[in-house]
């Protein structure tokens, strides 16, 4: 072969391209060509001399769109056995209802099931990067079965490794109560074991799981820990007012000052939830350029509130998109997730245009990226940046026709319109079926076969 000629892994051609890169370009008749799980041909087609590429797959995609892959970046992956348990109930009631009893069974063997469940669900909504926020640690090796099940599904993760050194009289099982110390080694553990050779596949973080279950020693040695390390860290903050209520009690003042008062709040802390905020602290968070994962769906099946995000951003945090558990949404559908966001903060405000389909898009893509420190490889589509996307089909009678691509997919369309997910440069799913080596059949299976042990 001449040496003037390229030869890709993949050729994706005569789409619409909605990059979402810093100038908002869309590329009419792209060409997207993928080697080595990386996109290294992004251009218009009449703008490529066709003669000069070579590639092993060709795919025509006429008509069609190919969007950033989405990026959820707040889930609990063994709560998707659990879908439906603990319907109609506010959030301290759903925990002892839910979390307390069947956190406490799970198994290395559950979490990886209920991984590579979470995988094929996020898949089929154009979702390729998933930050597991993992908190029941009752036995060792838990947060393994997590990983390598989603290393297997070939799905980007995260994983946050949660610990609690306090709670027990406020519901939180005596079985996960452990010494940061303890967590911050697993981390460094699970570091060594999986992120350092996973090709940027998965990345290792820590954190303390709920503020109702940490100390403010705790709080203090996370911070430490990070700025030594280089490690970011997660937390549930304010989902409810019992954050503050526990805080008060034990040191007399708001959670976010207490956090504030020992350097939690800084931009390597990815805040969850964030609801019950005064405008002083919407404020603060702002000004320490917290980034923040928002849980529309979530926040409204437990009756939590409306966080209020457009404020948030305004103050100068970073805002991206999370399912929750699917214990407390019943879904991983990131496509719903972007709409519901959409339409509760324009019924909050009573104001349409208070956001826009694009801004929200971008907190499922960009912003989501920069919130989980990976913008340098994900979150848009450009040359150098890992080939993560997925391919919209508007042929469905809820998307046709399609006059305004980004507003369509927020506003007129489901998991149905997905019909490729592309996660390194690989097809994981195409048109319904799953290439990445995983049996949907046998995972149900094998799920039906725990559920009888883990469900009372």
């Amino acid at each position: 072969m001449s040496k003037d000629i390229t030869c890709y892994d993949l050729i994706l051609k005569n789409a619409t391209i909605i990059t979402m890169d810093q100038n908002d370009e869309i590329i009419d008749n792209g060409i997207l060509g993928i080697k080595d799980g990386a996109i290294e041909l992004l251009a218009q087609k009449e703008k490529v001399n066709l003669d000069s590429i070579n590639t092993d797959k060709e795919i025509d995609l006429e008509g069609k769109y190919i969007f950033p892959g989405l990026i959820n970046t707040h889930s609990h992956a063994f709560q998707i056995l659990l879908k439906g348990i603990g319907a109609d109930l506010k959030l301290m009631d759903w925990v002892m209802a839910v979390v307390a009893p069947y956190g406490d069974k799970i198994t290395r063997e559950i979490n990886y099931l209920a991984a590579q469940l979470m995988a094929l669900e996020s898949l089929q909504s154009g979702c390729t990067t998933v930050a597991d926020f993992f908190y029941a640690h009752h036995q060792p090796e838990l947060s393994d079965g997590v990983i390598e099940g989603l290393m297997d599904a070939g799905i980007r993760g995260l994983m946050i490794r949660n610990f609690h050194d306090c709670g027990i009289e406020n519901g939180i099982p005596e079985s996960y109560i452990e010494k940061p110390e303890e967590a911050f080694n697993d981390v460094l553990r699970l570091k060594k074991k999986y992120e350092i050779n996973s090709d940027e596949m998965l990345k290792v973080w820590t954190g303390p799981g709920v503020t109702w279950g940490i100390s403010k020693e705790a709080l203090e040695a996370t911070a430490e820990f990070s700025k030594a390390e280089n490690i970011p860290y997660s937390t549930h903050i304010l989902e409810t007012k019992d954050d503050n209520n526990h805080t008060q009690k034990l040191y007399g003042k708001n959670a976010i000052d207490l956090m504030d008062e020992v350097g939690f709040l800084n931009s390597n802390l990815l805040a969850a939830h964030c609801v019950k905020l005064s405008d002083s602290e919407i404020n603060l968070l702002g000004k320490r350029k917290v980034n923040i994962a928002h849980n529309a769906v979530c926040n409204m099946y437990l009756g939590s509130g409306i966080a209020p995000i457009v404020e948030l951003k305004k103050a100068g945090a970073k805002i991206s998109l999370g399912s929750d558990g699917a214990a407390s949404n019943n879904s991983m559908d990131m496509i719903e997730t972007m709409k519901t966001t959409a339409l509760l903060q324009k019924v909050a405000h009573e104001k349409p245009d208070i956001i826009t389909a694009e801004e929200v898009l971008k907190m499922s893509t960009t912003e989501a990226a920069e919130t989980i420190h990976m913008n340098n490889i994900i979150g848009s589509l450009e040359e150098g940046k890992k080939a993560d996307l997925f391919v919209f089909n508007p042929e469905d009678p809820k998307s046709f026709p399609v006059h305004d691509p980004i507003a369509t997919l927020l506003y007129s369309s489901s998991i149905k319109n997905v019909e490729k997910t592309i996660v390194n440069g690989k097809i994981l799913y195409d048109d319904g079926e799953y290439l990445n080596n995983l049996n949907k059949s046998e995972i149900f299976r094998k799920v039906d076969n725990i559920l009888s042990d883990l469900i009372v």
